[in-house]
C-alpha cells in the first residue's frame, strides 16, 4: 500500500461575491451572492515510503489546500486521501503522529514560550524518550546554530531564526511524512543550505517521505527525485526531474572558440551539419561558433569532430537547458503534458 495517496481528490470552496461599498454589503448581507471554485479538482497522486516529491504550480494552483488535505486539516468535497493507511480528518490524533508539517508563512510553535520549551511541549505530545529527544535536538541544534536561539520566545525571532525552529519542530519525532509548504522562505542562501542538507540527511537515515512545494527550485532539486505539476487545480506533469529534461530539455548548445574568424567555413559547416538534422550553425563573433543540437539525435563529440576537421579548435563548453527555463515553460503551457502520472 502507499504510504500517500489521494484518489480523485477535489476541494470546492464557496466564495461570497458582493460590489464593492456600503450599497454592496447592506445588500449582499439580505441577498448574499456566492460562487463555487475548485481548488483542487480531481488530483489522483501516490507516494511509496521514501519518495521526495515536489508539488509545483503558479500561485493560485492549488499546492497549500492540497498539503491541508493530506495533512488533515481539510476535508476533501469529493474523493478520498490517505496517510499511513490512515483517513486524515477522521483520524486526526493518529495521522498527527505520523506527520511532521511546516507551513512557511504560519508559525508551529507557541509565540510566548521560548524555542526551548516548546521543543519541550512537543517531546511530550509526541512521547519522544528523553534520550532520543536530547540527541535529536543536539544534532539540530549544532548543525543549525540553533545554540542562541533557544532561551529567546518565538515571538522575537526573525522570520528565518523562526522557519529553522519551526522546520526542527516538525522533525523531532521522526515523522513517516514530511509536508513542507515554502520551508526555506526568509532564509539566507547558507541557512538554506544547511536546512536542506539536514533534512535530507534525516530522510536518508529514516526512509521518511518528504512532500515540498516552493517557488525556490534550489530547494526542490536539493531535497526531492519526482516532480508532480498542478495548475488550476489539476494534475497536468508527474514524473523524475530526469524525465523531465529528458523529454523537453532536448536542446543543447555548444560553444566553440576557433583560432580563426569562422566566416570562411560556416556555409560548409552548416551543409554539414543542418542537413537532415536539428542543428543550427551561428557565428557568435570573436572567433567563436555556437551550434544548436538535439541531445537526442547527436553528440558534442560528433559535432566537434565535424568542426575539427575543418578548422582549428581552441576551446569549447556545452550549455544546457535549465530546470527552471523548462518548468517555466511548463507554467505558461507551452509544452505539451504528456508524461505519464503515477
Amino acid at each position: 500500500m502507499p504510504i500517500l495517496e489521494a484518489i480523485h481528490v477535489v476541494k470546492r470552496f464557496r466564495i461570497p461575491k458582493r460590489k464593492p461599498g456600503l450599497w454592496g454589503a447592506t445588500r449582499h448581507l439580505f441577498y448574499p451572492r456566492f460562487e463555487t471554485k475548485a481548488a483542487v479538482d480531481g488530483v489522483d497522486l501516490q507516494a511509496e515510503s521514501g519518495e521526495r516529491i515536489a508539488y509545483l504550480g503558479p500561485n493560485g494552483a492549488g499546492k497549500s489546500t492540497t498539503i491541508k488535505l493530506l495533512s488533515g486539516i481539510l476535508v476533501p468535497t469529493e474523493g478520498s486521501v490517505r496517510v499511513c493507511g490512515l483517513v486524515p480528518h477522521r483520524e486526526r490524533l493518529r495521522h498527527a503522529a505520523n506527520i511532521g508539517v511546516v507551513f512557511g508563512q504560519r508559525p508551529q510553535l507557541w509565540f510566548d514560550l521560548p524555542v526551548i520549551e516548546s521543543f519541550r511541549v512537543l517531546r511530550d505530545i509526541y512521547r519522544i524518550p528523553t534520550a532520543l529527544f536530547s540527541s535529536r535536538l543536539d544534532d539540530a541544534v549544532e548543525r543549525l546554530k540553533l545554540g542562541p536561539l533557544l532561551e529567546t520566545q518565538v515571538r522575537n525571532l526573525s522570520l528565518g531564526q523562526r522557519m529553522r525552529c519551526d522546520v526542527v519542530g516538525s522533525m523531532l519525532h521522526c515523522p513517516k511524512v514530511l509536508f513542507l509548504d515554502e520551508p526555506t522562505i526568509g532564509l539566507d542562501l547558507t541557512v538554506k543550505d544547511d536546512i536542506r542538507a539536514y533534512i535530507r540527511d534525516i530522510a536518508d537515515r529514516s526512509g521518511m517521505t518528504v512532500f515540498v512545494t516552493s517557488h525556490d527550485l534550489d530547494d526542490l532539486v536539493a531535497l526531492c527525485n519526482r516532480m508532480v505539476v498542478i495548475d488550476h487545480g489539476r494534475k497536468v506533469f508527474d514524473a523524475s526531474f530526469e524525465q523531465l529534461l529528458g523529454s523537453y530539455a532536448r536542446d543543447r548548445v555548444l560553444h566553440v572558440i576557433l583560432d580563426e574568424q569562422p566566416e570562411h567555413v560556416l556555409a560548409e559547416l552548416g551543409r554539414v551539419l543542418e542537413h537532415g538534422r536539428e542543428v543550427k550553425v551561428r557565428s557568435a563573433g570573436n572567433h567563436q561558433l555556437s551550434i544548436s543540437f538535439n541531445r537526442q539525435q547527436d553528440s558534442p563529440a560528433e559535432l566537434l569532430s565535424v568542426i575539427a576537421s575543418r578548422c582549428r579548435v581552441r576551446d569549447l563548453r556545452t550549455e544546457e537547458s535549465s530546470l527552471e527555463a523548462v518548468i517555466r515553460l511548463l507554467y505558461q503551457g507551452l509544452l505539451p503534458l504528456n508524461a505519464p502520472g503515477k
